[in-house]
């Protein structure tokens, strides 16, 4: 769902199935740097994440920086480094750099939240050469990767080994946002707040 551009490359002489991917949590208190890797098994349509991903955080978070937004990449500098460390060298330009900004960012005018995401892409490209993509998501989002990741998690979705037993639902608790997601019941005949979501094939 976060990277949607394909399979990840590990470079000239790896097969085209293996990658890394990238992802700071830019909440209202901190932001967190997840470091994953990433396979794919024959013939399956999900991805394998090697679990447990490496993780850091920082503070504050990169709302804080409204009144000075050009400092908001230097803010990050601990995590950059921290995945530069993680990720090898030549595969750095074809690993996605992912800053989800949530509740804080969305809390700000638009005009502030594109500065400091433009200074986070800036900051990140110039000093470690990832793929970086920046932007504010929706609280309807933050709670569709929320349950989806819950449900990989438990391998519950569809075509996983636990799928028998239903899909689970998800609550996160946030500094400044609250989500609860699930699957719909059709029957009830509600379609308002539904997303429509297909994972894998």
């Amino acid at each position: 769902l976060l990277y949607s551009g394909g399979r990840l490359s590990t470079g000239e002489g790896s097969g085209p199935e293996d990658g890394y991917v990238v992802l700071v949590d830019a909440g209202s208190s901190g932001s967190r740097v997840h470091v994953f890797r990433v396979g794919w098994r024959e013939g399956e349509e999900l991805p394998q994440i090697h679990l447990p991903g490496l993780k850091r955080k920082v503070e504050p978070g990169l709302s804080s920086f409204a009144e000075r937004p050009s400092e908001a990449g230097e803010s990050l500098r601990e995590l950059v480094e921290f995945a530069s460390d993680a990720v090898p060298a030549h595969l750095r330009s074809s690993t996605p750099f992912i800053v989800c900004g949530t509740a804080g960012m969305r809390m700000l005018p638009e005009r502030v939240a594109l500065e400091i995401l433009g200074a986070v892409e800036g900051f990140v490209r110039r000093t470690s050469g990832f793929d970086v993509r920046a932007r504010v998501i929706s609280g309807t989002e933050e709670g569709v990767y929320g349950w989806v990741s819950v449900n990989y998690l438990s391998r519950r979705l569809v075509g996983m080994d636990r799928s028998h037993l239903g899909l689970l639902t998800a609550a996160e608790v946030g500094g400044a946002s609250f989500q609860v997601t699930f699957q719909h019941d059709a029957a009830a005949g509600v379609d308002h707040g539904l997303v429509r979501l297909r994972v894998g094939g």
